[in-house]
């Protein structure tokens, strides 16, 4: 049966798609049946399509404003004079994706798919429009939390969603679609982000999303209804899914992150790294993460993160990698286009069109490496030469100067964003290859994923706290009449009309040695992850396939 028959097969006339699970002895399988006529079939079709361009859109949304806020950082720390906050724009989202994703799945175990899934998409609008209309450095902050809270709802739905209406051997295309869908955002994002910004106003980067939120609602109240499979609750009523809801998991999980993030972000900025404020957070830190392990031992495989699923090695590995891979990555997004305003003189828009060759460089080689991880059938080998790559990357990106030529620093970020796109899919794979049981597998790729989006928030508070230390550092030694707090009011290019023209090379000289040391760090985080992948189990994801069905070709 043709790709398009079986995904029309799952379309019922009234625009249901019914489904149900199957646990065979080879594996899981989908059995969708429908009783429409025949002639109803394209109706259904053309429902199905508009539910999948809804969805298309929402994810498209989430990754376009995970990258169109960089270029715009500087002028919103001029605007709302919030230097200090500078990295808060970008954690504050990646902080709430990573703590809420977990809860997010739980909720989809219990409810149905898409009202859950475009209500957390509804949940990522409302965060757009309060970072549009605020008013002061806080409210960005808070509308960025909200939005990442949203869309991690909307990006585990949209594999949750695909799941139950696609059949199992064509869902790899799926995920490669939206993988691809979210890819062409980083390159999209920065350019329009820095366009928006120039012409405009860095509100404009919130704004844009509202129309297109609304567009994607439209189409999916037009588009197919999904009926979960009463399979996945096991029997259980309503109400004894929600009773199991791990919910004191989450209750210690989410500030025990918060209290990480906050340390990374304060240390060595508003505190010193000795004062009592942060040594009363690292007591609460490591107290919160302990008694979040205790909780994961006792309760077994109810748990948000079951011991049994995270001891095995090739998962634990994994996620460490994608975790320290993801904190370099997101520092180059961030903290590149910080240079080349800040150092090279360069406006917002002209710092977005210069970090193409990055995000160009990172989709095509993560494409490339999906394929050819298809054909080889490993996924190790590819971990481990992203790594080696990216680490070569990293090391050169350390070397910019605010005299650094073109095609330098174009050369630079396309070897490091070739290394990160070559390592990046690696985990996900591993994960669903070591976990084959349909009652692991999500929960092994739940994993994955929150700390993938957990690096994102834990790269730009690190980088930020090096940033801002090292410029105060330089500017203190080379310019003792600016104050601390004058550094820190004053937004990244304003320091450059505080002082007078003759010192300004200064500023752009502590910008490009701070920027160097934030590569430092990244440098380091991606030698760390050549380590890992070289403990990851090599095994081969050309699998039995099922009884009765021939290995595709």
């Amino acid at each position: 049966m043709s790709a398009e028959k079986e995904v029309a097969a799952t379309a019922e006339s009234d625009g249901d798609v019914v489904c149900e699970s199957g646990n065979g002895s080879s594996g899981p399988s989908l059995n969708c049946e429908t009783s429409e006529p025949k002639q109803e079939k394209k109706e259904s079709n053309v429902r199905l399509v508009l539910l999948f361009a809804a969805m298309a859109i929402a994810v498209f949304c989430g990754g376009l404003d995970a990258n169109l806020v960089a270029p715009a950082i500087p002028s919103i720390t001029d605007a709302l004079g919030s230097s200090d906050d500078a990295g808060w724009y970008g954690t504050a989202y990646y902080l709430a994706l990573s703590c809420c994703q977990m809860g997010w799945a739980q909720v989809y175990k219990a409810f149905p798919a898409k009202p859950v899934f475009f209500g957390a998409f509804l949940v990522f609008e409302l965060g757009c429009l309060l970072g549009a209309l605020a008013p002061n450095s806080a409210a960005v902050i808070i509308g960025r939390a909200i939005s990442g809270a949203g869309i991690s709802g909307t990006f585990v739905g949209a594999l949750i969603i695909v799941s139950y209406i696609i059949p199992l051997r064509w869902r790899p295309m799926m995920s490669a679609f939206f993988s691809v869908l979210i890819g062409s955002t980083q390159t999209a994002g920065p350019v329009l982000g820095g366009a928006l910004t120039s012409r405009l106003s860095w509100r404009w980067c919130f704004w844009i999303n509202l129309p297109l939120g609304g567009a994607s609602v439209i189409l999916a109240l037009l588009g197919s209804k999904i009926k979960d499979p009463a399979s996945r609750r096991g029997g259980k009523t309503m109400k004894q899914v929600v009773r199991d809801f791990d919910f004191l998991s989450l209750a210690i999980w989410i500030p025990a992150v918060v209290c990480l993030t906050l340390i990374l972000q304060f240390g060595g900025l508003r505190y010193a790294w000795t004062s009592g404020s942060l040594i009363a957070l690292y007591v609460v830190t490591v107290a919160l993460f302990a008694l979040f392990v205790v909780i994961q031992v006792r309760h077994g495989d109810s748990a948000l993160a079951p011991v049994r699923i995270v001891k095995q090695r090739s998962l634990a590995c994994s996620a460490l990698y994608v975790l320290l891979m993801q904190a370099a990555k997101s520092q180059l997004a961030y903290f590149l286009p910080i240079f080349f305003q800040a150092s090279q003189g360069k406006s917002a828009l002209q710092s977005g069109v210069d970090t193409i060759p990055s995000f160009l460089s990172y989709v095509v080689f993560q494409i490339s490496a999906s394929m050819s991880m298809s054909w080889l059938g490993y996924y190790t080998p590819f971990m481990l030469t992203g790594s080696a790559v990216g680490i070569a990357g990293t090391a050169l990106l350390s070397t910019l100067t605010v005299s650094t030529s073109s095609p330098k620093w174009i050369g630079f970020q396309i070897l490091a964003s070739a290394g990160f796109g070559m390592g990046f899919n690696g985990p996900n794979v591993a994960a669903q290859t070591v976990f084959q049981d349909p009652r692991d597998t999500p929960t092994a790729l739940t994993i994955i994923t929150t700390c993938q989006d957990l690096g994102g928030s834990l790269g730009t508070s690190i980088g930020e706290a090096i940033l801002g230390d090292q410029v105060r550092r330089q500017l203190r030694r080379v310019l003792p009449g600016l104050t601390t707090k004058q550094i820190s009011d004053e937004g990244i290019t304003g320091l450059q009309n505080l002082v007078a023209p003759d010192q300004r090379y200064h500023v752009a000289e502590a910008y490009a040695y701070a920027v160097r040391a934030v590569f430092y760090g990244s440098t380091a985080l991606v030698a760390v992850t050549l380590v890992l992948a070289c403990f990851v189990e090599w095994k081969s994801i050309k699998g039995k396939g099922k009884k009765g069905e021939k290995k595709d070709s």
